[in-house]
């Protein structure tokens, strides 16, 4: 049974309100933590990889698939409307995520600002699959930093390891990429719940992981498409 689900208990309202992408991304990376230098992006899947666009507040209809958990730097704008996602253009990590709870993790004890439902329960996943959204009360700019938090989620056994970083790309409501069998929705949201950046591993329960390199040149962007840790 999905605790949080019933802890986060939201009306009809607020899931509709809150439950297309363009809200979705606009309530995640409102326009107040924005700067002259960064912006949100948003992804259109495809089956050759992702393709990450900038996000300027209006709709971005029913092509977009995820949202990136970091601003990007607006230099990393490319001629052809693209914007190239990765570690050498991270500006600031704006939530958290915890990936594939239910499938591969076990729900977490301290609540989410959001979760949204990328398989529901079935045959191949009988307690289905969610992604939790954590937002933080401010964005963290230094880069080893957010490494640090989000590899210290994925140590502490919250979220599926694979593809942790801090320029992560996550499920938006309503998206199903190619290959998907389900259409993600969102199930839960409180608006108004953000965390401290500065304690959230704390209220988690989770140790500060120990990074085994630190990031040193930003020069090279990892190819588009890529996690990189």
């Amino acid at each position: 049974e999905n605790e949080a689900l019933e802890v986060s208990a939201t009306s009809t309202d607020l899931l509709q309100a809150f439950g297309n992408a363009s809200a979705f991304i606009r309530w995640l990376t409102p326009k107040e933590i924005w700067t002259p230098d960064d912006v949100p992006v948003w992804v259109k899947a495809t089956t050759n990889g992702y393709a990450a666009f900038p996000f300027d507040g209006r709709m971005v209809g029913t092509s977009c698939t995820h949202i990136c958990t970091a601003l990007i730097r607006r230099d990393a704008k490319q001629t052809n409307g693209t914007i190239t996602r990765s570690i050498a253009t991270f500006s600031a990590l704006a939530f958290l995520v915890l990936d594939d709870v239910m499938e591969k993790v076990d729900e977490p004890a301290l609540k989410p600002s959001a979760i949204v439902e990328t398989s529901p329960p079935c045959e191949e996943k009988p307690r289905g699959s969610y992604q939790y959204f954590y937002v933080l009360s401010e964005p963290v700019t230094d880069l080893e930093r957010a490494r640090v938090l989000v590899h210290s989620l994925s140590a502490g056994g919250l979220t599926d390891p694979a593809g942790v970083s801090p320029v992560k790309v996550v499920r938006v409501p309503g998206s199903k990429p190619p290959g998907k069998k389900y259409t993600a929705r969102l199930v839960a949201i409180d608006p108004d719940l953000v965390y401290d950046p500065a304690t959230i591993l704390e209220q988690f329960g989770v140790a500060e992981a120990t990074l085994a390199h630190t990031i040193s040149g930003r020069a090279e962007p990892a190819p588009e498409g890529m996690e990189v840790n």
